[in-house]
């Protein structure tokens, strides 16, 4: 289980600068401390990845190479957990209860198709 391309696209896209056109309820879902301990997170992931690039550098051995892969794999997997929960309970929830039919299923076809994502990156 290695991490893809679009993994790494979606960490990437985390620290990206949010559209200012974006709609109010598609800015942020993580608010306040929740949003402080995402960013947290994160740190500690951009950490784990500098220390990979420092074992392989120093040609450290393969498996152990290997175990951190998996460890940061397990925390990029716990963090998409997070905006994903996060996002169920605001945006989607949100969007279902506003009563406006193309919303819903908008947001629906989101779900779907983010789960058909999650398969393909983390292989299952």
């Amino acid at each position: 289980m290695w991490i893809s391309t679009t993994t790494a696209s979606a960490i990437l896209h985390l620290s990206m600068p949010i559209d200012p056109n974006a709609r109010e309820e598609e800015k942020s879902m993580l608010t306040g401390n929740d949003k402080e301990k995402m960013v947290a997170r994160m740190k500690r992931i951009e950490g784990q990845v500098a220390g990979i690039r420092r074992m392989v550098e120093s040609e450290t051995y393969c498996v152990d190479v290997l175990h951190q892969f998996l460890a940061v794999q397990g925390a990029l997997a716990k963090a998409a957990q997070g905006i994903l929960s996060a996002h169920l309970n605001t945006c989607v929830s949100n969007a279902l209860l506003a009563g406006d039919e193309a919303r819903r299923r908008e947001k629906l076809q989101e779900l779907v198709d983010i789960f058909g994502r999650f398969g393909r990156i983390i292989g299952k």
